[in-house]
């Protein structure tokens, strides 16, 4: 999955990020602080998200946010898509266009439903069962 939403972690660059940031000087006007000391805790919590996964909140508002999945993911969209316009106004361009639309709109809203499919129900063919993501639990090997 983290592929299909992001683009491969690199935890070496997100590392120098953080002693690059953390070495920052405290002298730094109070503003000029504020954006450092911000960057530096978003790099540490990506740090850690890459390190021990993300949360499903997560990863839907990633997939929320990426307009190609929603054309993979919107298979309650599937049966109601034609091509015979609605008038002699409309062109194909436009009724895909607004296909389009209603995909991302669909997955959009239903996303949350669609991880819940995938992931909590025991079914034969799922995104996990067919290989294409992994549910990890952070810090099991520890208990």
């Amino acid at each position: 999955m983290t592929r299909l939403l992001d683009e491969e972690p690199d935890v070496v660059a997100l590392q120098t990020a953080i002693a690059e940031l953390t070495s920052t000087p405290a002298s730094l006007p109070a503003a000029v602080r504020a954006a450092v000391d911000a960057d530096l805790a978003t790099k540490r919590k990506e740090l850690v998200a890459t390190q021990t996964g993300r949360s499903m909140a997560a990863w839907a508002e990633r997939m929320r946010s990426n307009v190609q999945l929603a054309q993979f993911f919107a298979r309650s969209q599937a049966g109601k898509q034609n091509c015979v316009p609605k008038d002699n106004n409309e062109t194909w361009p436009m009724r895909w266009h607004g296909f389009w639309e209603a995909n991302r709109n669909a997955v959009v809203t239903g996303t949350n439903v669609l991880f819940a499919r995938e992931f909590l129900l025991h079914r034969p063919h799922s995104m996990e069962t067919l290989g294409l993501a992994e549910v990890v639990y952070p810090g099991l090997d520890t208990c």
